[in-house]
């Protein structure tokens, strides 16, 4: 008998709803603030000697003399310093002692020598080189209250006995480059082993040596001396921590020669001779190894040289120990020309005692982390409390320093500047990109070496650089300047995105003159650039009575250059009339270029109401383009109503002969702007801010053709605030709005405009709204224009197609696929749309009688290759969001009343039956970061009822998913049919329709 079968298929129809509020990415417009500055040079001690300057000085002012405290404490029989401070350069003052006094001749200044004249309690301090600092350590053996007395300045010294069991307290004195004798500092500075916890200790700059390497483990000094030696060893790798001899030079037959003795305080040294044997060298610490060279600088003599390959000599991965005053190794004692030609190293380097380089000729290069902070005493692994022999040390004396791009570096000494260029012709600090560095300069006793300067420049032609994306942080010693040239023609550049912080935190007393303001730059020709988004800060803090000016040129031909978006900042809290924020000698020019901001301000009441922010001595210009000015009278310090506000200036040319400005043209939009400049703008005010008028930015969200969407009749963006924007297409575009004008250009120009941006910078245009037109068309042009304070921004957008998004695999999402018996899709769906649906195939079945369920097909796949299933894949659907933003969607099924119907009779159907959709999974692309939609794993399909298979949130669902039905395992089971036994099918074929639905919700219109 044959068996009664029937053909079951199940047939699609898509119904859509799709409707799409375009809303526009927001795009915010930052520039971080950026500041610059510049230096000089100098040789200490021939700068006043013999000279005119002082004699001047000594001619017009009247000497005034303060001391740093007016009450002092001391305790009897300990030495104290007492230190003054004179407002021009001496080299002779007298001071007057009480007859208990004990001058410690010992902890005497370098510069200083004192004798007795005719009167037992006055005493004459001489130095050759003239000074406005004084130290002097004294000593009283007696309890009670004392006065010093300096031409009309007094110290009330008040002495007492020390308690019983108190510890004592002495303050640091300056020595020389010689002193041997007591330490003075309670507290040895150590490492504390942190060092290397955060620096990944690398190769360093072991490629230098290319294929050339030849290895040495060292682990004592003798070890390390002779691979200094060797000709043959490139690479010295510490295996163990050591330090030097007692008698340093002991067991080196030959080659060598120097001190045999290593004492706390004292200076050994230990100069190496052997012919021939300069070299690349590497000595590497491997991050976990110190050398303490306690009083021994190892230096080299001529014979070592072969010019063809002069000293290169790194020190990495290593922490230092050392109390010479030259550093643990340099070529200061090689002649000039092979000093120039040699180079110093240093990368991941922890220096701790003294100076760590002393070879002014020569160049050193600083790269990974490299720390060097002085200290009057350290402790080492090996020495408790190892006294240096000198205090007033700068960190580096070189002719160049090259710091490596990302390197950090910090810098502090004890009584010096930091940076002390020589004599040498064109000096070079360059920063390279992104390294951070820090420089402290102390004041302890003394100025000390680059008379404190954080950057001294001994010569001229120099060259500071700061790259791109560095920061210097600079911050000054008492009564000193952070940069300072003694010659000209020097060039700071700040490149784009760096950043230089000056901070003079202390009292300054001064008058003006060299190494006094904080920018002292002598010589003319001397250049400061910022370039873009560079950044000058200048903090001039707690000086009260300061008379020196900030940034001081003292000879022709200077300028400061504040480029596009670039800040200077400039502020002090003195209250002394007399002082400038910037002083020009003659024939020098500021320049401010779109500059983000520059801020010439007082921070304190000034009064008499004399004193000027800008300074041009001589006849000098002002040239500012595309800047607002705000200014403040005297007296006003209200952040938000200036006293005077001019905004736009396109340009201004202003010259000045000292403090008085003649404007010689400003170019802006509005009359009556031009007329506020020209009747009060002056630099003789409390604070100037000069703001940039601001580019035009605009930004156009992107348009579709899409007609369910709002952005395809509506334009959308972003501009500056306020900003008037009008647009152009080839198709129809509405004349602007005659209502919508300003003035465009200095002439007086009206122009009309479609549209103005709100406070926020948003603005949208409608077009729906006018009767010729539809919708954009894909790949046409639109173009938006923006107009803002004499200033234009513009901005295009191809209209975007709706493209067809291609069925993916559900097994590997990533992957486009030919599936077999594709569905008919509507055109048009939008950027929210359903790719793909399965066609249910059920096949022929058995006619059985009772309730039975009828699996699916799976879906086969076209020309897949080498593939485990065969081709064969779970159904599925397939939709995608590809809105910019997401508002959800919500994806649903219906089986129509009909149910199942028989193909060629309409009035037989399987009454009852339902489809049932197991083992549901949602699948996406790989690189699809979207949350999930939610859905259920089983549903089942009832004729005329509505289930929802899939529900994605606001932000969620956004891309291709994929919702298919079963997995390799289970897909020939988990689309299935069932049909009740009260359903009477015959022997025919049957053909369902299902309804799927794929809806979103606009997002409202604001």
């Amino acid at each position: 008998m044959k068996k009664k079968t029937l053909k079951i298929v199940l047939s699609l129809m898509v119904g859509l709803f799709s409707v799409y509020l375009f809303f526009p990415s927001i795009r915010v417009f930052f520039f971080e603030p950026l500041h610059a500055w510049q230096g000089r040079e100098g040789t200490l001690g021939e700068v006043f000697t013999g000279s005119s300057f002082e004699e001047s000085l000594e001619d017009q002012e009247e000497l005034v003399v303060s001391f740093l405290e007016e009450i002092q404490q001391a305790y009897v029989g300990e030495v104290f310093p007492i230190m003054f401070l004179t407002n021009r350069p001496l080299t002779s003052i007298d001071i007057q002692l009480p007859a208990a006094t004990i001058i410690e001749e010992t902890f005497l200044m370098e510069e200083i020598v004192i004798t007795q004249t005719e009167d037992p309690e006055q005493w004459r301090l001489n130095s050759e080189v003239p000074l406005t600092s004084f130290s002097l350590p004294l000593t009283i053996e007696s309890v009670g209250t004392y006065e010093i007395t300096v031409a009309e300045a007094v110290l009330t010294l008040n002495v007492e006995a020390r308690k019983s069991g108190e510890e004592g307290e002495t303050s640091p004195m300056d020595t020389d480059d010689h002193l041997s004798g007591t330490n003075l500092a309670a507290d040895p500075v150590t490492s504390d082993g942190s060092f290397f916890d955060d620096i990944e200790v690398d190769e360093g700059n072991l490629d230098l040596l290319e294929d050339r390497r030849r290895e040495q483990e060292v682990g004592s000094w003798l070890e390390f001396l002779e691979a200094v030696m060797d000709p043959e060893v490139n690479h010295i790798k510490l295996i163990d921590s050591f330090e030097s001899s007692d008698n340093p030079i002991e067991g080196i037959a030959s080659g060598v020669s120097g001190s045999t003795i290593n004492i706390t305080s004292g200076e050994s040294y230990v100069y190496i001779s052997q012919p021939e044997i300069s070299r690349t060298l590497i000595i590497d610490g491997q991050g976990k190894y110190q050398i303490d060279f306690r009083a021994v600088a190892v230096g080299f003599l001529d014979s070592t040289m072969v010019p063809e390959s002069p000293w290169d000599i790194s020190y990495q991965n290593i922490t230092l120990y050392h109390g010479n005053f030259y550093g643990p190794m340099n070529v200061t004692t090689l002649g000039a020309n092979n000093q120039a030609i040699s180079t110093m190293r240093y990368h991941n380097v922890e220096n701790i005692g003294n100076q760590l380089l002393h070879s002014p000729g020569t160049t050193a290069v600083l790269s990974g982390k490299v720390t060097s902070h002085q200290a009057r005493s350290y402790r080492s692994t090996f020495n408790e409390n190892w006294q240096i022999n000198a205090w007033n040390q700068a960190n580096f004396e070189v002719h160049r320093l090259w710091i490596s791009p990302n390197a950090e570096v910090e810098l502090s000494t004890i009584s010096s500047g930091n940076l002390f260029y020589h004599g040498f012709n064109h000096p070079e600090l360059i920063i390279g990109e992104n390294a951070k560095v820090s420089m402290k300069a102390n004041f302890e006793g003394s100025r000390g070496e680059a008379d404190g300067v954080n950057v001294y420049f001994g010569n001229g032609g120099g060259n500071l650089t700061v790259g791109k994306g560095a920061e210097l942080k600079l911050d000054t010693q008492i009564n000193a300047s952070a940069i300072s040239t003694l010659h000209g023609n020097h060039t700071i550049d700040l490149l784009e995105d760096s950043k230089v912080h000056i901070q003079s935190l202390e009292n300054r007393s001064h008058t003006n003159g060299w190494n006094w303001n904080i920018l002292s730059f002598q010589g003319g020709n001397t250049h400061i650039n910022l370039k873009e988004r560079s950044m000058l800060k200048i903090d001039a803090e707690n000086q009260p009575n300061l008379s020196a000016h900030v940034v001081g040129f003292w000879e022709p031909q200077n300028s400061i250059t504040v480029g596009k978006d670039a800040v200077l900042d400039i502020r002090s809290d003195s209250r002394n009339d007399s002082q400038n924020l910037i002083f020009f000698g003659n024939l020098s020019k500021l320049t401010f270029n779109e500059a983000r901001k520059v801020n010439l301000e007082r921070t304190a009441p000034l009064s008499f109401n004399n004193g000027s922010l800008i300074n041009l001595n001589g006849t000098n210009e002002l040239e500012i383009e595309f800047q607002g000015i705000k200014q403040w009278q005297y007296g006003e310090f209200d952040e938000v109503q200036p006293t005077h506000e001019w905004m736009p200036l396109i340009h201004m040319s202003t010259n000045f002969t000292w403090i008085n400005p003649t404007i010689n043209s400003v170019v802006t939009l509005d009359p009556t702007v031009e007329q506020g400049v020209r009747s009060h703008f002056s630099t003789h005010s409390q604070r100037l801010l000069f703001e940039q008028v601001s580019e035009v930015e605009i930004e156009l969200n992107p348009l579709t053709e899409d007609p369910t969407l709002l952005n395809s009749r509506i334009i959308s963006g972003r501009a500056n605030p306020n900003s008037y924007i009008r647009f152009e297409r080839e198709a129809f575009m509405p004349e602007p709005d005659p209502s919508l004008g300003t003035v465009t250009d200095p002439d007086g120009r009206r122009e009309f405009f479609h549209v103005q941006a709100d406070e926020e910078g948003n603005f949208q245009f409608d077009l729906s709204e006018f009767p010729n037109f539809q919708h954009f068309r894909h790949e046409e042009l639109v173009t938006a224009e923006a107009f803002l304070n004499g200033r234009w921004g513009k901005d295009s957008v191809i209209v975007e197609k709706i493209d067809i998004v291609d069925p993916r695999d559900p097994f590997r999402p990533d992957e486009t696929v030919d599936p077999v018996n594709p569905p008919v899709l509507p055109e048009n769906q939008g950027f929210v749309s359903i790719d793909f649906i399965s066609q249910f195939d059920f096949g022929e079945v058995p006619i059985l009688s009772s309730t039975t369920r009828y699996p699916a097909k799976p879906q086969a796949l076209r020309e897949v290759y080498e593939d485990v299933h065969e081709g064969d894949r779970p159904n599925y659907i397939q939709v995608s969001d590809r809105r910019v933003a997401t508002t959800g969607w919500t994806l649903s099924a219906r089986l129509s009343e009909e149910g199942f119907v028989c193909t060629h009779d309409e009035r037989q159907r399987l009454r009852g039956a339902s489809v049932y959709l197991s083992n549901i999974h949602m699948v996406t692309t790989g690189s699809n970061e979207s949350e999930t939609p939610d859905y259920q794993e089983a549903i089942e399909l009832i004729a005329g009822q509505s289930k929802t298979l899939a529900s994605a949130q606001e932000n969620h669902g956004g891309g291709t998913w994929i919702q298919h039905y079963g997995s390799s395992e289970t897909m020939e089971n988990s689309v299935e049919l069932e049909v009740p036994l009260g359903a009477n099918p015959q022997a025919t074929a049957y053909r369902g329709t299902i309804y799927w639905e794929l809806s979103f919700v606009p997002r409202p219109e604001s």
